[in-house]
């Protein structure tokens, strides 16, 4: 059973199209991670500077091992200025889905 990680981040006013670029990039470095199963960015509709990252993981632990890297670490140094807040999220279980 996978996990998948929800987080929801919003930019700073002006800084929406650099925070949509830079979670674009983000997308390719986070899917090179052990245990990453796929990447999703959606930006909002009626709130654009809100984006929220779907990351699905194999488990929490290689979502945490990920995290402690020398790479994502520097990715997400590249973050701090963009960012009006602190992300917000955690992990969730799929329940049901359909097509």
């Amino acid at each position: 059973m996978s996990v998948v990680e929800v987080t929801r981040l919003r930019a700073n006013a002006g800084g929406e199209a650099e925070l949509v670029a830079n979670l674009a990039d983000g997308a390719r470095i986070i899917a090179s991670g052990d245990g990453c199963r796929g990447v999703e960015v959606l930006r909002g509709i009626e709130a654009p500077g809100e984006v929220v990252l779907v990351v699905e993981w194999e488990t929490v632990d290689a979502h945490h091992a990920f995290h402690a890297t020398d790479l994502f670490q520097h990715y997400r140094a590249t973050m701090v200025e963009i960012l009006a807040e602190a992300p917000a999220g955690g992990h969730f279980e799929r329940v049901a889905s359909a097509p």
